[in-house]
Order: C-alpha cells, then sequence, then structure tokens
C-alpha cells in the first residue's frame, strides 16, 4: 500500500535552513578574513555574501510561498496470501465387476447357498397349509438368506469388498454363515417333523430336504471363512478359479 508524502513544515524547514545558511557565510567570512590575513596580495574570492543572502532569501520565500521542496517519499507495499483449506470430499468410483469372482470357491458357494434358499421357500410356499408356524420360520430363514447370500455376492462381483478394506468382512460372513446354518437346521428339522404329522405336506417334505442341504452349504461356507481368518486372508472379489480347465 502507498503511503502518501507529507511536505515538510514550513517553520522547522524555515528555522533549518537560515541556520544553516548563517553558519554558511559565517563560515565563508571567518574564512575570507583569514586568507586576507595571511596572503594580502590575492584578492581574488569567488564567494560573495550578497549572493548568498540574496539566495536564502530566494529559498525562504519558496518556502513560504509552499512551492514543492525536493524531497525523499517511501513506498510500502503490503501483500496479503490466502490459502484455500483443503477439502475433505471423498471421491467415490464407479465399481468394476468381476465376474472371475464366480468361479472361486467362494463364488461357487454363495450361488449354491442361493439356489438352496430359494429352492426351500417356493417348496413351502405350495407345498402345505400356510397357517402352520414352522413353515412360517422356514419362510423367514429361507428369504432373509436369499437376500444377504445376493447382497454379498454383488459385493464381492463388484470389487465393493475392496473398496472398504476397513470392514473384516471375513469375520462377518463367518458369523453369518454359522447363525444361517443353525437357522437352516432348526428349519429344516421343523419341516420334516410337520411333513410327518401333517396330510397332503409332501412338499414340506422337499423343503426340508432342501433346508438341510442349505444347513450343508453355509456350515461349509462357515469353515472355508474360518480358514481364511486363520491365515489372516482379506477378502476380494479376485480368486483363484476352482475348476482350472486341463490343458491338452
Amino acid at each position: 500500500m502507498a503511503s502518501t508524502p507529507e511536505a515538510p513544515h514550513n517553520i522547522e524547514t524555515l528555522e533549518a535552513v537560515i541556520a544553516q545558511e548563517f553558519s554558511y557565510i559565517h563560515g565563508e567570512v571567518v574564512e575570507e578574513d583569514e586568507e586576507e590575513q595571511s596572503e594580502p596580495e590575492d584578492g581574488n574570492h569567488n564567494q560573495d555574501p550578497e549572493k548568498d543572502l540574496q539566495q536564502l532569501s530566494g529559498t525562504i520565500g519558496a518556502i513560504l510561498n509552499d512551492e514543492k521542496m525536493p524531497y525523499t517519499t517511501t513506498t510500502v507495499e503490503e501483500r496479503t496470501e490466502y490459502y484455500a483449506p483443503q477439502s475433505n470430499t471423498v471421491q467415490l468410483e464407479m465399481p468394476d465387476m468381476e465376474t472371475s469372482y464366480l468361479k472361486t470357491l467362494g463364488g461357487i458357494m454363495k450361488i449354491v447357498c442361493i439356489a438352496l434358499c430359494l429352492l426351500t421357500f417356493l417348496c413351502v410356499l405350495i407345498g402345505g397349509p400356510g397357517y402352520y408356524s414352522g413353515a412360517g420360520w422356514a419362510t423367514f430363514v429361507s428369504t432373509v438368506g436369499l437376500s444377504i447370500t445376493t447382497l454379498l455376492l454383488f459385493l464381492y462381483v463388484f470389487k465393493v469388498v475392496d473398496s472398504v478394506p476397513q470392514i473384516n468382512w471375513i469375520i462377518c460372513e463367518m458369523v453369518y454363515t454359522f447363525i444361517w446354518t443353525i437357522f437352516f437346521f432348526i428349519a429344516g428339522s421343523v419341516l420334516a417333523v410337520a411333513s410327518v404329522q401333517y396330510a397332503q405336506t409332501a412338499g414340506w417334505a422337499i423343503a426340508a430336504f432342501f433346508a438341510l442341504a442349505a444347513m450343508c452349504a453355509y456350515g461349509f461356507d462357515c469353515y472355508l471363512k474360518f480358514l481364511q481368518w486363520k491365515h489372516n486372508e482379506v477378502a476380494t472379489g479376485r480368486g483363484k478359479a476352482f475348476f482350472q480347465p486341463s490343458s491338452a
């Protein structure tokens, strides 16, 4: 920012100029007297007191008339820098589809569990009367298992589990598959007993078979997750295909 220069004060400047000029004139007069005493023959002296007085009166008149006098100005420039704060936004990328997970053992087990849950639900739905409480429990277990397992399959196929490594997917799946192993054991047992006690419930017998098969599938998947957790493996949508084509 440039500061506006201020003119020097007239009175202070006038006093300083008068004192300087009188001291200068007095010094010149003393020097002339000494030179005249030491060298009387030399009469050619260039300094003239009357001329100095005229110059002094002209300087005083210029000060009194507020004429511009030469003076020094100082310019100060202030510069302010602003830094934009770093934003904490999270950038989300579209997940890539990884169909090779469907060929892994984990992907195959999820497909088997989804198929068994769907078959159990359909057989319970058309196999007997809906007022039996055991049928309602089997319907709940099969539909919830179908939804959760399908969601997990999509999370692996679209590699969402790779994008969110903060969640321990292995332990979550191990707990889920263990719970649903117990649930399907209960559902299969209830349906098997109901198919024997009630007439026209042949569909429940088939549903009990699929429920017990789903129990075995979830139990085996739980065992696989336990092995992965024991070996400190990380859940990923990529993996080695379970069925390798034989080279000729």
